[in-house]
């Protein structure tokens, strides 16, 4: 009996020596486990700051930011460029406008000069201003200027006095054109500029037609001419002339004009012959 009991307290000691063992052993791997979490997570954290501190991944990070910015500068170019191309069309667009409307005009004067012209080749001063009425009555004159003008000398005409051309007549650079006297013809060589420049009045009753006319000399080369007192202003091809006429009714005058040529504008100073003031038509070209 007393053996049996003694088996069993120390079964008893044994079981809770066995307990006390399995429960140290749960806690040194339960601390086990916890240090290797903690490392766990000590070294996922260093893994995530060494992934963006490595230099491969910076320098991943700066040519992808370098692309990013070049594509900005190159998108802002190419605004600025679009911007400019768009500015300069318009500018363009606006100045052939204005070419065509200043092309525009000097057609209709030219149609205005040419129906004036017409209209007065009659041989008779007083059917001469009717014809000049019914331009102004129809609106076929459009420039104001001359439609004052017209309209002035209309009101202040005596009968039987104005122009009238005789049918037929047209003005030019004739032989005719210069009396024996030479008085109401100039002629200019310019060797420097290989130019040649006239001018020259002819008569028709009252009224006085200036002529100018300019002969490129050079065989090769185009020139630029502009006559700023008598509205000359063209180009003049190689071997080629450019010629003017204007209208007047006030006698000729002998004056030094300024003569601008080349594509520098280079000046010079010429004889010729123009109206007495300024009551001068626009010209005609030819």
């Amino acid at each position: 009996m007393t053996t049996s009991k003694t088996t069993n307290e120390f079964e008893r000691e044994k079981w809770l020596a066995e307990c006390e063992f399995r429960r140290q052993e749960l806690h040194i791997r339960t601390r086990e486990q916890d240090r290797l979490q903690s490392e766990l997570e000590l070294k996922t954290a260093e893994a995530r700051r060494s992934r963006w501190s490595s230099p491969l991944v910076l320098a991943v990070i700066g040519a992808g930011l370098a692309a990013l910015g070049n594509a900005g500068v190159s998108w802002m170019n190419d605004r600025d460029q679009r911007q400019l191309e768009d500015a300069r069309a318009l500018s363009a667009q606006r100045m052939q406008d204005e070419s065509n409307k200043s092309q525009l005009a000097l057609e209709r004067f030219k149609a205005e000069s040419s129906r004036l012209l017409e209209v007065i080749k009659t041989n008779d001063p007083d059917k001469a201003a009717v014809n000049m009425k019914f331009l102004l009555d129809a609106g076929l004159i459009e420039n104001q200027q001359t439609a004052r003008y017209l309209t002035s000398y209309l009101a202040t005409r005596s009968r039987g006095q104005g122009p009238a051309l005789p049918s037929g007549t047209s003005f030019g650079f004739a032989s005719n054109c210069q009396d024996s006297t030479g008085k109401n013809k100039t002629v200019n060589d310019m060797t420097d500029a290989n130019l040649h420049f006239e001018s020259c009045v002819t008569k028709t009753n009252d009224m006085y037609a200036y002529h100018y006319i300019a002969k490129n000399i050079d065989q090769q080369n185009a020139v630029h001419i502009k006559v700023d007192q008598i509205g000359l202003n063209g180009w003049i091809p190689p071997d080629d002339s450019f010629s003017q006429t204007r209208i007047s009714f006030q006698p000729p005058v002998l004056i030094n004009i300024e003569l601008q040529f080349g594509e520098s504008g280079k000046e010079t100073s010429l004889a010729a012959l123009v109206p007495k003031s300024s009551d001068v038509s626009q010209p005609t070209e030819k």
